[in-house]
């Protein structure tokens, strides 16, 4: 690439994420308050706890606040507060949702400003980071025209905003997904460089190292929120698409194609929990019992919620009317086009996306390289995004990852019609042009 041309590029990279700054950190304080963001403010005592060393502290035995959440959005949270000299002194008091926001005040519930805003800030770096990691990925492997109507659909969507910028999980999880799908784009690319017989020793490492990469970032995604741990299933049916159903590797026996599945999984799954026991001082005692206890808190949880929260209860309604309010929030109420009727424009405009993807992770099979990245955007949206529409809470954080994947195959599918608007427009001109001539 010209010199010239490589300059424009950095300098639209440049303008990308300072205008991506700008409009997230300048309305960091206007965000609307979630309790949750006290709960989680107060959690980031833990970080305090693991820098000190207090790995074996009685703080981190089975309760509560060791069992509702992974620590490692605590410890983000806790590294921001290190940074600005934020001492525990400064910290709120535990949000009571019993109680309204009046009286949460005059109980010290309510983070000060500045507080709040220093437990932001790393949620908002990191959607930052998210965002243009998105615009890149999306130019680069995608299409300019989508990558720019994608950015605009983001950067224009005050609920995904709000989601990225409170001081709670979302963004972190955002963040790590992304890198996770970028990560396993350049494992597979290697993967299918040649094939895995005639690999030379230092391309075994590399994969290897790859893999067990990945793994430590699906361990991380999975400290953050324990659905991150749906970001296994991507790697591992990646692998075994591209072993069992593909045209890449058809020189190599059945026996060795479960070898090397079984060799992914080992090093994906090992790596994944080892960095999640790692992250967790409440696992290092009773790994197993503890790890399993994690999961069932977080159902049980899960259930407790839906019974109390009577107007968010989404198991009250009939099939249809559920699926119904699902889709609205996402195609609609949360959504970067939103307007009366407007579910129905974004479900045309999602599924001629969706068609698209299918369409090209279909040619990706089939031997055409440059369609792998349409192949993990499908895994990652069907695995890590997909069972968000099961929840049976109406809570407005429970869809952000519908949302944003959603506005990816919206942002696919509209710069399709505009293509195949130009080229028919282009079509017609000659036609037109080479009738006049005759």
């Amino acid at each position: 690439m010209p010199k010239v041309n490589k300059n424009i590029k950095y300098l639209e990279f440049f303008f990308i994420i300072l205008l991506t700054s700008y409009l997230y950190l300048s309305k960091i304080d206007e965000i609307k308050f979630h309790g949750d963001e006290s709960s989680w403010i107060t959690g980031s005592i833990y970080f305090d706890e693991l820098i000190k060393g207090n790995v074996h502290s009685s703080i981190w035995n089975p309760r509560f606040w060791t069992l509702t959440t992974p620590p490692v959005t605590r410890y983000i949270i806790g590294i921001s507060r290190k940074l600005n000299d934020s001492g525990q002194e400064k910290l709120n008091k535990i949000w009571n949702f019993e109680l309204d926001k009046e009286t949460n005040i005059k109980k010290g519930s309510m983070p000060s400003p500045d507080l709040l805003r220093i437990a932001r800030t790393p949620m908002v770096i990191m959607a930052i980071l998210s965002i243009f990691l998105l615009f890149y990925c999306t130019r680069k492997y995608i299409g300019i025209l989508t990558a720019y109507i994608l950015y605009i659909l983001v950067i224009s969507n005050d609920y995904l905003a709000t989601q990225l910028s409170r001081a709670m999980s979302e963004s972190p999880l955002l963040l790590f997904i992304i890198l996770v799908m970028i990560l396993l784009y350049f494992t597979t690319r290697l993967f299918i460089s040649n094939d895995i017989p005639i690999l030379k020793d230092k391309k075994k490492a590399m994969l290897t190292l790859s893999l067990v990469l990945s793994g430590i970032l699906i361990g991380t995604a999975g400290g953050i929120k324990l659905n991150g741990f749906a970001l296994l299933g991507v790697g591992i049916m990646l692998y075994a698409l591209l072993l069992f159903f593909s045209d890449y590797l058809k020189n190599i026996s059945i026996k060795a194609r479960i070898l090397i599945l079984s060799c992914v999984f080992g090093i994906l799954t090992i790596a994944s929990f080892s960095t999640f026991i790692a992250s967790n001082p409440l696992l290092y005692k009773n790994t197993i019992n503890r790890s399993v206890a994690l999961f069932k808190w977080r159902i049980h949880e899960m259930r407790n919620q839906t019974r109390n929260s009577h107007s968010a209860n989404l198991t009250r309604l009939s099939f249809t009317n559920r699926v119904l309010k699902v889709s609205d929030n996402i195609l609609n109420k949360y959504s970067s086009i939103s307007f009366k009727g407007a579910s129905l424009l974004n479900f045309l405009l999602f599924l001629t996306g969706f068609i698209i993807v299918v369409r090209k992770s279909m040619e990706f099979l089939k031997g055409n390289k440059s369609n792998l990245c349409y192949l993990i955007l499908l895994l990652t949206l069907i695995i890590v995004a997909g069972p968000s529409l099961l929840t049976p809470l109406d809570w407005d954080r429970y869809f952000y990852l519908p949302v944003f994947f959603s506005t990816i195959l919206i942002s696919i599918g509209i710069a399709e019609i505009l293509r195949f608007i130009y080229m028919n427009g282009r079509i017609q001109n000659l036609t037109i042009l080479h009738h006049g001539r005759s």
